[in-house]
């Protein structure tokens, strides 16, 4: 699951962000739940945060949750 928008920081500037999340049993699997977060300046394009940095944008979730979970229903 990935979802995408924009929003601003402390109501300023204009910030693009991508949030990837994997659900660990979607296939029957008992995998880990993991997730990815990706920040950037929509004017510049300079990264802000990105928890898995230099990965492109289509690449699988690689931080292991530590709490909660994730569900993805289709």
């Amino acid at each position: 699951m990935q979802l995408s928008g924009a929003g601003t920081i402390d109501n300023a500037g204009s910030y693009g962000f991508v949030l990837t999340g994997f659900d660990g049993k979607v296939a029957g699997a008992k995998l880990s739940d993991k997730a990815r977060v990706k920040i950037w300046n929509r004017s510049t394009g300079a990264i802000i945060y990105d928890s898995q940095m230099n990965a492109t944008d289509n690449a699988a979730p690689t931080i292991v949750l530590g709490g909660g979970t994730i569900n993805i229903k289709k």
